[in-house]
């Protein structure tokens, strides 16, 4: 991988990291377990069906796909856009891009259980993804969102790779 190819990556784990700690920084600071118990692994949590994750992805994959991340920028939560200005997601979304390209094919793996306050639910939704250009053997698809009353707003939205 010559130069520019690594600072794309290194760029690119950067965006994802600090993306990422948002979400956790913000779903962490509402509630603390008082028993220090694991987050759970379900099929879909709370009150999201399966044809409500994978719907909810599809939208997602198709904006990102189609590049229109002022309309991507728009299904973030208020909570999530008021962390990263529309210029800053949209640089971030063009070195996800250069790195992976499109997201060709996905599959609903798993989801994890984030908080559920009763109101809302919020959940990591994940997918095993086939990208366009990539040079690792397996991604994945992280969508974090949250579902109140019927209406999933999203929280993060990454891919990620690596090499088996």
């Amino acid at each position: 991988m010559n130069n520019r190819g690594m600072y794309l990556l290194l760029a690119a784990v950067l965006a994802v990291s600090a993306s990422n700690l948002v979400a956790t920084l913000y779903f962490q600071m509402g509630k603390p377990s008082a028993s220090g118990e694991s987050r759970t692994a379900v099929k879909p949590p709370g009150n999201i069906s399966d044809q409500q994750a994978i719907a909810f992805a599809r939208a997602i994959v198709d904006l990102y796909n189609a590049g229109k991340d002022h309309d991507l920028y728009l299904r973030f939560a208020d909570a999530a856009r008021a962390e990263y200005s529309e210029q800053r997601f949209t640089d971030g979304m063009r070195k996800l891009r250069d790195l992976f390209g499109r997201v060709e094919d996905y599959e609903y793996s798993d989801s994890e259980l984030i908080r559920d306050d009763g109101e809302t639910t919020y959940v990591a939704l994940e997918y095993r993804a086939r990208t366009s250009r990539t040079t690792f053997n397996s991604n994945t698809l992280k969508i974090v969102a949250a579902s109140r009353n019927g209406r999933m707003d999203l929280f993060n939205f990454t891919i990620s790779g690596s090499v088996d």
